[in-house]
């Protein structure tokens, strides 16, 4: 009977690691509800904490299997690296039954898959650049898309665009007021009638067409690239490297969301074998 158990253990742990990566091959950063992909990896760390409970399960170095999709690109790499070493590390520290136990389980194996994430990145950086320039442009690309939706949101540009037109509008009326005035004290008031009109209706007409240039110039700013174009001469050159600690720092700030996700993963599975007996 256990050696039926160990076989279904093996089978299990192969067949939800191939399933968590094949999945994340989908993810698009841009897209929000594509990340619902990387929700199956937390299913997999739930299932290898529970079954682990009681003891280390070799059954665990099957999640390597991700490794086989690494070649495709750097992001399916990084997740592969993520699946395999923390499924690991989550069988290794995997202690107990309850809730806590199972969300502790993924607290270690975070922090050191985050470690190893950043020190892959730093050697294949440094030995292979395009693989720096790939994570860089993906980050910088982010960064541009969400800043973007959070200006777009809080209506920060249309303030400002506000403003900015108001101000040309102000400055343009005041100018031919001020060219008005000086042209009028200069001739001693001695202009002609066509000139007073022409004066008077540049008051109208030349702060209108100042404004329409001002909306357009505003309109014509892309946020976005400019962010992106920032970020990228940020991490510029050697710069590169300091990606690896951001990396591992960012990855690390998931703790809780996988941590919870990963207990009601073992609770659930907990659950379903208990209700079997």
């Amino acid at each position: 009977m256990e050696l039926e158990e160990d076989y279904m253990e093996y089978a299990i742990q192969f067949s939800l690691s191939l399933l968590a990566i094949s999945a994340t091959y989908f993810l698009d950063p841009n897209n929000l509800y594509s990340y619902g992909t990387l929700l199956l990896i937390p299913l997999l760390y739930g299932y290898t904490a529970y079954i682990s409970r009681d003891s280390f399960k070799s059954c665990s170095f099957f999640s390597f299997v991700a490794l086989i999709f690494a070649p495709l690109n750097a992001q399916m790499a990084a997740l592969a690296l993520i699946i395999g070493f923390g499924n690991v590390f989550v069988s290794f520290f995997s202690n107990g039954n309850s809730f806590r136990d199972y969300y502790n389980s993924v607290s270690l194996p975070m922090l050191f898959t985050s470690v190893i994430l950043a020190g892959a990145f730093f050697y294949g950086a440094t030995l292979q650049p395009e693989i720096g320039e790939t994570v860089k442009n993906q980050v910088s690309a982010t960064t541009a898309d969400k800043t973007s939706l959070i200006i777009d949101e809080t209506g920060i540009v249309d303030i400002q665009r506000e403003e900015h037109t108001h101000l040309m509008r102000e400055t343009s009326t005041a100018t031919v007021i001020a060219t008005e005035g000086y042209i009028t004290n200069e001739t001693g008031n001695d202009l002609d009638p066509e000139v007073m009109t022409a004066f008077q209706n540049a008051r109208e007409e030349v702060p209108s067409q100042v404004q329409e240039q001002a909306i357009d110039d505003t309109e014509s700013m892309d946020i976005s690239e400019q962010v992106e174009k920032a970020v990228q001469n940020m991490f510029e050159g050697g710069n590169i490297i300091y990606l690896a600690p951001l990396l591992a720092v960012l990855f690390y700030g998931l703790h809780p969301l996988v941590g919870i996700l990963t207990a009601i993963s073992a609770v659930s599975m907990r659950t379903i074998a208990d209700s079997s007996e």
